[in-house]
């Protein structure tokens, strides 16, 4: 199947990346910073990937999440660990 949805209405990577904010705050109860740090769109889903601060006071520590974004309901369907080395 190819990387696109043909003849169907899909979500933009902004409102995957909303979603996926909005997600992350209301399974979590955290409003710390997030920021968009990928987005990629394969088989019918946006993967977005969000940079959480971990510590306000030291800048640039950030776990990052990957939200599996169905791109024609904006539905969050999983949230992972991204790892980084």
């Amino acid at each position: 199947m190819p990387d696109e949805i043909l003849d169907e209405k899909k979500i933009t990577p902004k409102e995957a990346a909303e979603a996926a904010s909005k997600f992350y705050r209301e399974a979590t109860g955290e409003y710390s910073h997030v920021s968009l740090e990928e987005v990629e769109f394969k088989e019918g889903y946006w993967y977005v990937t969000l940079g959480i601060e971990r510590n306000a006071l030291i800048y640039g520590q950030k776990d990052y999440k990957i939200f599996k974004v169905n791109a024609k309901t904006a539905y969050v369907e999983s949230m992972t660990v991204k790892s980084v080395r």
